[in-house]
């Protein structure tokens, strides 16, 4: 059963969040706005330090003086909005329940900065994280919601390709993982998904992909070979547009002899995981996601 609360931030979402799409020419506008509404949604003092990594813009976010793990975090914001400040509350909760450092990287954004520029960014920082003797792979874990649970699994994808060594775990939340728009639930869950809808993903899908085919299986993971990938942990809302890029990437990673472990949210919505300080469903969320990370680190 959806409790109370979730029940007030749907309704209060389906309200604020409105059905038309985005517009290129106003890019820069909506990504202010977009800001501007994250930090109303999701206050917090806490404080990011910024630098670099192989030339690409990076920060770091610590809740405690001692940490165990580093988490790589690749936020969402449909490959064209977002940045580590927009999604820091999110990532501050991450990086106390895991007891973990978390390495936000902020990659270019599209239409900007097409395919496939944001995970080349994301492998130049890999591979200089690697080089560093006190870096251990089996202490990271890659993560990323919505695009950047995209980005999060075609970047392992690649490290895979090249013989780079793997994290321990990566974790995908509410991932967008089809720019084909194949899956049943982009029609099931049109009217039910209180965030995204046809205009919007098309939008967003346009500006990344740009030229490239939507088939690649580093822009639409569904149509990856995913063999040799390290564990991955999924979380969907069962009313999102996007839940059968989950279900069905959760079948190719079985079949190719992935561990894989796909939770799907009753009545949960896209990015419920940033409602946590309001909602139980999410809070119990984040709950299973720094067990799952806790247990593979």
């Amino acid at each position: 059963m959806v409790s109370p609360q979730a029940k007030i931030v749907r309704r209060m979402l389906r309200g604020t969040s409105g059905k038309k799409g985005y517009d290129r020419s106003r890019i820069t506008i909506q990504r202010q706005r977009f800001e501007r509404n994250m930090a109303l949604l999701f206050p917090t003092r806490s404080a990011v330090k910024e630098s670099r990594i192989a030339d690409v813009p990076i920060a770091w976010i610590r809740q405690t003086k001692t940490t165990q793990r580093t988490i790589m975090y690749l936020h969402g914001g449909g490959f064209t909005f977002g940045s580590p400040k927009s999604h820091l509350q999110h990532m501050a909760r991450l990086a106390k329940m895991c007891n973990a450092t978390v390495l936000a990287v902020d990659y270019g954004l599209a239409p900007e900065n097409p395919y496939p520029t944001a995970l080349e960014q994301i492998q130049k920082v890999w591979e200089m994280l690697i080089q560093d003797k006190t870096f251990n792979v089996k202490k990271v874990v890659i993560a990323g919601d919505s695009a950047g649970g995209g980005l999060a699994l075609a970047s392992v994808m690649r490290f895979r390709d090249a013989n780079l060594p793997q994290p321990a775990c990566v974790v995908l939340l509410s991932p967008a993982l089809d720019a084909t728009f194949s899956g049943k639930s982009y029609s099931s869950n049109n009217s039910k998904d209180v965030l995204l809808n046809s205009d919007k993903l098309e939008f967003f899908a346009a500006a990344y992909a740009q030229l490239q085919s939507r088939y690649i299986p580093f822009i639409s993971p569904v149509y990856a070979n995913l063999k040799g990938l390290p564990p991955l942990l999924i979380h969907v809302g069962s009313d999102e547009m996007v839940l059968s890029d989950s279900e069905t990437v959760a079948k190719h990673a079985k079949r190719a002899g992935v561990p894989v472990t796909l939770f799907v949210g009753e009545g949960m919505w896209h990015g419920w995981h940033f409602f946590a300080s309001y909602v139980p469903e999410a809070k119990a969320a984040m709950r299973a996601v720094a067990e799952y990370v806790l247990l593979h680190t």
